[in-house]
């Protein structure tokens, strides 16, 4: 029963998850920028980026994930907010949370 329960919850995070790529792929194309998805791991994006663009980086990451057009998307609303939290670093083991 808490399979049954769980699953339709995980499936529109991994729904929102994929519509997140999507839109950050395309934001990253558009801006011409070197930044590249390298994927997903469970609810998190992986992107591979330049120092010189990690600043940028950031604020689009917050701006896209937040302000995903879920409606547009799903044909429903969320009645809560996504929040985003970004952490760089150089591999797995060295990740720093930003504010």
């Amino acid at each position: 029963l808490r399979k049954g329960l769980n699953y339709p919850v995980q499936r529109l995070a991994s729904d929102v998850t994929l519509l997140a790529l999507s839109t950050l792929s395309e934001e990253l194309q558009r801006r011409r920028m070197k930044s590249r998805l390298i994927g997903e791991v469970h609810d998190a994006l992986v992107v591979e980026a330049p120092k010189s663009e990690i600043h940028e980086l950031c604020r689009l990451l917050k701006e896209v994930c937040e302000h995903l057009k879920i409606h547009k998307a799903f044909g429903f609303s969320l009645s809560v907010p996504l929040t985003v939290a970004i952490s760089v670093g150089p591999d797995w083991g060295h990740l720093t949370l930003q504010t």
